[in-house]
């Protein structure tokens, strides 16, 4: 519970993939962000456009998904969901400097839980970042 306040109490934005609630959210955020002193708070904003854990369900949905709008499929993840991301962007306009796509990658055959990270369990992890604008 403590770390979900302090996400809730530093405004993060919570979105629960229903665009009808979203889009408010996305929106009421969007103007606390906005309303900030960019000389005192110098921000960043991070968002998981896959957001979710990868299980085979969700990644033949992934590749139904894909198939039906002739996308290339991914093997290994699942066709990120991009609505919010770009709502946000778009609402936050000419107050970001930039956007990064940053990719985390799990070389081992064995990929970290929540439970082995907080208990100190080491991992080996590939990081990708490539500034987009």
């Amino acid at each position: 519970p403590v770390v979900g306040w302090k996400m809730w109490f530093s405004d993060y934005l919570f979105l629960s993939r229903n665009w009808v609630k979203d889009e408010d959210t996305i929106r009421n955020t969007c103007q606390t962000w906005a309303s900030y002193d960019p000389h005192i708070n110098n921000n960043f904003y991070v968002l998981y456009a896959e957001g979710t854990r990868f299980t085979l369900a969700k990644h033949e949905a992934s590749i139904k998904f894909c198939e039906q709008r002739s996308i290339e499929p991914f093997r290994n993840v699942l066709y990120p969901r991009t609505k919010g991301a770009v709502e946000v962007i778009s609402r936050l306009g000419d107050s970001l400097d930039c956007v990064y796509d940053v990719v985390f990658a799990f070389p081992g055959p064995d990929i970290p839980g929540t439970w082995s990270m907080l208990s100190g369990k080491s991992t080996n992890v590939d990081v990708y970042f490539r500034r987009i604008a």
